[in-house]
């Protein structure tokens, strides 16, 4: 059903506006390479980006050397993404986004005084989890809320934690949902719940 999805989309089908944005990325995709099966490269392409995520943030915090590597590798390769790295599956770019998000918040906790990459990255992890599904939506907003309770009893400042992280939401949650709402998958009003 989700490849043929992607097939129609490749072929131009008019009605774009039906499909959630993960499969707008990969008819993209797919029209790009001139393989329907291309598709199915947004899985492998998330897994690399959440690769990236994980071992900076690791780094961050001081492993190095095979450790780092190792560590980075199964965490990239978690058992949703990998299980659908073959599909026109969702769940694997939920999966490997909400990773990115985890560890952005672990980079923020270890960086010590809240940096500028630290919010960036959270910010781009919580916009690619928004913008994936509406279940990517509510986990962003659940883990985001959790970590900013948790930073905020940590920290000394709780206007100066606060206010970022207003800020980076106020920004990533709505960029989010229009992303999401490229492909016109239905929108997140009082009327969709």
């Amino acid at each position: 059903s989700r490849g043929i999805t992607v097939r129609n989309m490749m072929k131009g089908d008019p009605a774009l506006n039906a499909y959630p944005f993960g499969h707008v990325l990969a008819g993209f995709l797919a029209h790009i390479t001139g393989s329907w099966q291309g598709g199915k490269g947004i899985n492998p392409t998330l897994i690399w980006i959440c690769f990236c995520f994980v071992f900076s943030s690791l780094q961050s915090v001081g492993f190095a050397g095979w450790k780092l590597g190792f560590l980075s590798v199964i965490t990239a390769f978690n058992p949703v993404a990998v299980y659908q790295i073959s599909c026109f599956q969702i769940d694997g770019h939920v999966a490997s986004l909400v990773t990115c998000l985890l560890f952005s918040m672990m980079r923020i906790l270890a960086s010590g005084p809240i940096r500028l990459d630290g919010v960036l990255a959270l910010v781009a992890a919580f916009t690619g989890s928004a913008a994936s599904k509406t279940s990517g939506v509510f986990y962003a907003i659940i883990m985001d809320g959790i970590f900013l309770l948790f930073l905020a009893g940590l920290s000394r400042s709780w206007r100066r934690v606060f206010l970022l992280f207003a800020v980076a939401l106020g920004v990533s949650w709505p960029l989010g949902v229009y992303i999401r709402s490229i492909g016109q998958y239905a929108p997140l009003t009082l009327d969709y719940f």
